[in-house]
C-alpha cells in the first residue's frame, strides 16, 4: 500500500510539474517573420509620438550636413555665417533629409537592422518596456540625451586634448614612419 501511495504521490506531483510547465509562458518561436513582425513595432514606436530615434537621425544629419558645407558657403559668401544664418542652413539641410529619409523609409531600414541581429524574444522585451511610463518617457527624451552625451564626451576628449592628439600622432608615426621622419627635418 505505502508503494502505491509513493507511486500515487510521484505521479500526481509528475503531472502537476508538467501542467506548471505547459501553462509557463513560452517564448515565442525566433522565425524570421516573427523577428520582423516584432522589429517593425518597434522601429514604429521609435517614430511615432515624439519620434526619438528617428528625430535625432535627422537632427544628426543636418548637423553634419551643415558642417560639410559651411567652409564652402563661406568662400562662397565671402564672409562667415551668423549663427542666426548657420540655423536657417541646418533648418534647409534637416528638411531636404526629411524628404528622402521619410518616417516610413527609416523605419523599414531599422526594422531589418533589428531583425537581423535581435531576437524575437529579445524585441518582443524591448516592445514592452519601449511600451511602459518609463520607455515611452526615454524615448521622448532620447534626443535631448543623446545630445547632451555627445556635448559631455567631446567636453572629457576636449580636456585632454593634448594627450589624444598625442596619441593619434604616435600611432600614426608607428603606422606610417616616413611622417615621424617629415617631424624630424
Amino acid at each position: 500500500m505505502e508503494r502505491r501511495s509513493k507511486f500515487v504521490t510521484t505521479l500526481v506531483v509528475g503531472m502537476g510539474v508538467a501542467m506548471v510547465v505547459a501553462c509557463a509562458p513560452q517564448a515565442p518561436p525566433d522565425t524570421p517573420e516573427l523577428r520582423m513582425e516584432k522589429a517593425r513595432a518597434l522601429a514604429a514606436l521609435q517614430v511615432g509620438k515624439g519620434g526619438g530615434s528617428y528625430e535625432e537621425t535627422l537632427d544628426r544629419g543636418a548637423a553634419l550636413a551643415l558642417e560639410a558645407t559651411t567652409d564652402a558657403l563661406t568662400i562662397e559668401l565671402g564672409r562667415e555665417l551668423s549663427d542666426e544664418e548657420a540655423l536657417q542652413v541646418k533648418a534647409v539641410m534637416r528638411g531636404a533629409i526629411a524628404e528622402v529619409l521619410t518616417p516610413e523609409r527609416w523605419a523599414a531600414a531599422a526594422t531589418e537592422v533589428y531583425a537581423a541581429h535581435i531576437s524575437a524574444a529579445d524585441l518582443e522585451a524591448a516592445l514592452e518596456f519601449y511600451s511602459s511610463p518609463a520607455g515611452i518617457r526615454i524615448l521622448g527624451l532620447q534626443a535631448t540625451i543623446d545630445r547632451q552625451m555627445a556635448d559631455a564626451v567631446e567636453g572629457i576628449v576636449v580636456s585632454d586634448l593634448g594627450v589624444v592628439t598625442a596619441a593619434i600622432d604616435s600611432g600614426l608615426a608607428d603606422l606610417f614612419p616616413e611622417l615621424a621622419e617629415e617631424e624630424r627635418q
